[in-house]
């Protein structure tokens, strides 16, 4: 009964004073990241997790798109940026461009599993009952096991829970969202957003980040027998029948796309090399789903076999600075196939 009153209570208080501002619960380095497309003069930019951050150059896809889109351009990646926040911020993007923006790239990704970051005030903002619902609509129609649903349905359930019982108000109040040495660090090392791991490896002065980072690649080290999996997964999912179902998540990036349309703005979903099998099951249906004109498939180890090499990577589910050089000039060539008038 208590739990009830606490549900109403909260739920009446959300309804009243709404949710904290955008830049009050996010990412400060995202933040500060669209802080500075809205400050400068850029025709494109590129949204996604560290995928994109550490893999999108834009001056190499700009220098390989002489005379056509992008000509200036931003990376937001941001280190655990997935759906459903990435699509929010998407949306806050369309709903809300920068003078001059033309065109998004957008990463696929995994859905994400918010299993030790629930209370996370960007989680909490995020997630609302009809969110929820739409969230539990998508799981149901995801590819995934019985099992990995059920683990999805307990992490968002328990999201929901916490904040609508109370706790996001006293989480939003006690948690303080700044920039962090390491971030302020980023954002003069790479003013354009892409850093990939190798070069911050090489660059960073702070130990707590080297290490991490050392960490990880040491980890690769030992998997590296673990690539020839991962390249056959991706060459396997275009040999299988995928559930096409509708879905929440993809009525929301086609509505996304037209709505970006009306404003000018043309939305490019972006598939990813080397997305883990978690991230194969819900990726590549939603891609599928998506209009011929506004997805690029970077995915396929036949087309792009170096970035499923070893040699061009830093870790399981990243490439390298060489890998990013070789990405982004994919990414480029690919575009002006899918827009060659552009």
């Amino acid at each position: 009964m208590f739990a009830v009153f606490c549900v109403c209570v909260t739920t009446l208080v959300y309804s009243v004073v709404g949710e904290p501002d955008w830049t009050q619960v996010e990412s400060p380095y995202l933040v500060a990241r669209d802080a500075l497309l809205r400050e400068g003069e850029y025709d494109t930019a590129y949204v996604g997790s560290s995928v994109t951050f550490r893999q999108v150059d834009p001056q190499v896809v700009e220098a390989e798109t002489p005379g056509a889109l992008p000509r200036s351009s931003i990376n937001l990646g941001n280190p655990g940026f997935f759906p459903p926040r990435s699509v929010d911020y998407l949306e806050r993007l369309v709903r809300e461009p920068p003078s001059g923006l033309q065109r998004i790239y957008a990463e696929l990704f995994r859905l994400d599993r918010i299993s030790f970051n629930y209370r996370a005030p960007e989680i909490m903002r995020m997630i609302t009952p009809g969110l929820y619902i739409d969230t539990m609509r998508t799981i149901a129609g995801a590819d995934f096991s019985a099992r990995y649903k059920v683990y999805l349905w307990w992490q968002y359930t328990r999201a929901l829970g916490y904040k609508y019982t109370g706790f996001s108000m006293l989480r939003y109040q006690a948690t303080e969202r700044e920039l962090k040495p390491f971030m302020e660090e980023r954002l003069q090392a790479a003013p354009l957003g892409f850093y990939a791991k190798d070069v911050e490896l090489a660059a960073s002065a702070y130990a707590e980040n080297l290490a991490k980072l050392r960490r990880v690649r040491s980890s690769f080290a030992g998997k590296e027998h673990r690539v020839g999996p991962r390249r056959q997964l991706h060459i396997d999912k275009y040999q299988r029948d995928w559930p096409l179902q509708s879905v929440p998540y993809v009525a929301r990036l086609n509505r996304l796309i037209d709505e970006a349309a009306a404003k000018g703005i043309d939305l490019i979903f972006v598939l990813p090399p080397l997305l883990t099998p978690a991230g194969v099951q819900f990726a590549y249906p939603v891609y599928l789903h998506l209009p011929e004109a506004h997805r690029i498939d970077l995915s396929d180890p036949i087309a792009y076999p170096l970035l499923y090499d070893a040699n061009y990577m830093f870790d399981l589910e990243h490439v390298n600075a060489e890998g990013a050089a070789l990405l982004s000039a994919y990414l480029a060539a690919a575009t002006l196939e899918l827009r060659p008038g552009d």
